[in-house]
């Protein structure tokens, strides 16, 4: 259901009744959604409705997942081989090693 729902984000002329799911907060929409696709690649990584994204963000939950991911297979995400991306992979590993 998520990828359905990440689907319709993109699409230009959604079907009414997806547009009126968009509206009301039930399915992410395209303006929600498109900020993920701004760089710095960084935040709004929910694909389902985007209501949990501002909490998470604020969490630092994608830095800390990105850290662990990167200590686990040594893989960079896209958002720190962006300019300033050096100073957010520090923060990020910071959040993993300050919390264990």
């Amino acid at each position: 259901m998520s990828q359905e729902f990440h689907k319709w984000s993109h699409n230009p002329k959604p079907h009414p009744f997806v547009r009126w799911m968009q509206s009301n907060n039930l399915a992410i929409s395209k303006e929600t959604h498109m900020a993920h696709h701004s760089s710095p690649f960084e935040a709004h990584y929910c694909i389902l409705t985007g209501v949990c994204n501002k909490a998470l963000d604020e969490a630092n939950l994608w830095r800390r997942l990105e850290a662990v991911i990167y200590k686990f297979n040594g893989v960079e995400p896209n958002c720190w081989k962006e300019e300033g991306g050096e100073e957010l992979k520090a923060y990020s590993l910071s959040l993993v090693e300050r919390s264990g």
